[in-house]
């Protein structure tokens, strides 16, 4: 047999496997596009619509500006500045208090709309109280950022607004530290995971990730005591992240200094267990003293000690604070501000 031949058998015996190879990739991408379907369509809310971040250098990610999306059915839009807050002047107006809310997704308000996040909810108070004075209160959150992230964005991004005071919101799960694959090395990888986070199989393969982790970390315990247990070696000296976590405070405390600008820690319980036998209370005690010498340390839990747990949560399912818990938290701020004279309107 010739070469031509020879070539020609191997052409016919490799067409089957390129045959069931072609059906195989059809078939797997047609399940994929159809879940895809299925999760677009799916009448489950979502506390986040995929798609809303974009890859950072230095901060992991950050809210894409002109997103619009929905968190358990409320919309959301990131401004052009990449806020989730009604636009505003970069310059700030002269005779304008400008305070920026930092944090995490209690900041940012998971399952609710803008006007009802602390932050809008304490600027409403904060006119109301000042009627002669201008003043702005910017929500900054971002889901998923923690101490490290929320200095980095001050410096990189707070500070070019101008701001006349911070307020940094803390939660239980600040001390978790994420390693941020976004520096220029990762460059093609972060394109592609941007683009990626738009799609709702992507969101929904990361978060059954992320429930098999927490999982084997013991946070998902039915016992808040157990949960609280395991959550103890997230504040021992032992774990990287929880150095990190006082790192952030230090350079915190001295970008406050550097700057002249007032920072206000606000530390926001864990909304369980609220009726009777907190079990958290070594994570509030772990962080105030470690807050001992800056002079704006404002614990929430106190305010919020006694009630229903559940009358404070945003869904059945999910424990950011609602509505009204977030009502608490702007009235028991713009009290702590007041009597600590830290609205100072410069003329």
């Amino acid at each position: 047999m010739d070469s031509l031949g020879v070539q020609e058998m191997k052409i016919n015996n490799m067409r089957p496997f390129i045959i069931n190879a072609i059906i195989a990739i059809s078939v797997v991408f047609f399940c994929l596009l159809s879940l895809e379907i299925y999760l677009r369509l799916s009448p489950f809310g979502l506390s986040f619509t995929p798609g809303g971040y974009v890859s950072h250098p230095l901060l992991r990610y950050t809210l894409r500006p002109g997103f619009t999306g929905k968190t358990y059915g409320h919309a959301f839009k990131i401004n052009s500045l990449g806020f989730r807050d009604y636009e505003f002047k970069p310059v700030k107006e002269k005779g304008t208090f400008r305070i920026l809310c930092i944090g995490d997704s209690v900041t940012f308000g998971i399952g609710l709309d803008l006007e009802d996040t602390f932050p809008k909810q304490l600027e409403r108070i904060l006119r109301s109280s000042y009627p002669q004075d201008k003043i702005e209160v910017i929500n900054c959150g971002v889901p998923s950022y923690n101490t490290l992230y929320e200095y980095l964005f001050l410096r990189e991004i707070g500070l070019k607004y101008s701001p006349d005071l911070a307020i940094i919101g803390y939660v239980y799960n600040d001390s978790v530290y994420h390693y941020p694959i976004t520096t220029a090395r990762y460059s093609l990888f972060n394109k592609a995971k941007d683009s990626l986070r738009r799609l709702y199989l992507y969101d929904f393969i990361l978060s059954r990730i992320y429930k098999v982790i927490y999982a084997l970390e013991g946070l998902t315990s039915k016992d808040p005591s157990a949960r609280a247990q395991d959550l103890r070696y997230a504040y021992s000296d032992k774990y990287f992240g929880w150095q990190k976590n006082k790192e952030a405070f230090k350079l915190l405390s001295g970008l406050s200094g550097d700057s002249g600008i007032p920072i206000v820690y606000v530390i926001f319980p864990k909304f369980e267990s609220m009726e009777k036998g907190y079990p958290y209370l070594f994570l509030h005690r772990t962080v105030r003293d470690t807050l001992k010498g800056e002079p704006y340390v404002l614990d929430l839990l106190p305010y919020f000690e006694g009630r229903i747990t559940k009358d404070l949560w945003v869904s059945e399912s999910d424990s950011h604070p609602n509505k009204e818990a977030d009502a608490i938290a702007a009235k028991t701020i713009s009290d702590y501000l007041s009597s600590k004279n830290l609205i100072r309107i410069r003329r």
